[in-house]
């Protein structure tokens, strides 16, 4: 028992002495820190110090300006000279920027003629009123002139789109009535030179009317490039009848001719008239 309280009394004094140990490194390292802060707040002092008496000069220098200017203000020859700067970089603008510096210089012009009646510059500055009131209204009037223009101009543009919107209305609706008279409507053709010495039309052609069609013929007439005939080709299309808003396959073949530059379409009753057709009907090679 004695050996056993012996060995937690030692336990114990070791804890004691690290816990001790531990404490002390973390004093001295605060008393570092502290000592670190103390010393940086010194500096800090130091230099707020050093530059108290300059921030002083300064400041006094701004209070002496300001009663200089204020001194300045004062005075008929300020509100003349402030006048004229003004005036003299309105004269370089233009618009609403240089008409507001005219105004800004007429206001000194009308402290001057106010506050100093008899002063020598208040002739000058009633002359100097006159004319920058004239520029301002001269501005004024090319900016109503231009505003007015610009107005006009944007007039005749929506007025010029509403004409092309009326245009291409009018044309589509040109278009649907010419559809509308046809029994068929020419979807797609082209010209091919094939195998076998063969130049063929061919392409898609709809029923658009609201009976069926019975021996349609496409019949394919080829000219040379200045428009003289060279031979025709007639087939009948491919689904017969054709029926309402039903779309047949079609090919007209010719012998080839090394002359043939481009071809007409149409579509006609096998024996019997040609049958109303819809869409472009003429196609170069």
């Amino acid at each position: 028992m004695q050996n056993k309280a012996r060995n937690l009394l030692l336990i114990l004094c070791v804890m004691l002495a690290l816990v001790a140990f531990i404490f002390y490194g973390y004093g001295k390292t605060m008393g570092a820190k502290n000592r670190e802060l103390r010393a940086a707040n010194q500096s800090m002092r130091t230099e707020i110090n050093r530059i108290k008496p300059e921030a002083a000069k300064i400041q006094t220098e701004n209070d002496r300006l300001k009663a200089t200017i204020t001194e300045m203000e004062q005075t008929d020859e300020y509100h003349y000279r402030m006048a004229v700067i003004k005036r003299d970089e309105a004269s370089g603008l233009t618009g609403k920027a240089s008409r507001d510096l005219y105004g800004e210089s007429n206001v000194h012009l009308g402290n001057l003629i106010s506050r100093f009646p008899k002063s020598h510059f208040a002739i000058l500055a009633k002359k100097l009123m006159e004319e920058n009131t004239r520029k301002a209204e001269e501005i004024q009037k090319e900016t109503n002139r231009m505003t007015a223009e610009q107005q006009r101009a944007k007039e005749r543009q929506r007025a010029e789109e509403r004409r092309r919107a009326e245009a291409r209305k009018a044309a589509v609706r040109k278009e649907a009535s010419k559809r509308s008279k046809c029994d068929l409507e020419l979807l797609s053709w082209r010209l091919s030179s094939g195998p076998y010495g063969l130049v063929t039309a061919e392409g898609q052609i709809k029923n658009i009317s609201n009976k069926s069609l019975r021996n349609v013929q496409a019949v394919a007439t080829f000219y040379d490039a200045q428009g003289q005939f060279i031979t025709s080709g007639t087939a009948i299309i491919e689904y017969n009848p054709i029926l309402p808003r039903q779309t047949s396959p079609f090919a007209a073949m010719v012998s080839f001719n090394p002359a043939i530059e481009k071809a007409d379409i149409e579509f006609k009753y096998f024996g019997a008239g040609t049958i109303s057709t819809y869409g472009n009907k003429t196609k170069r090679k």
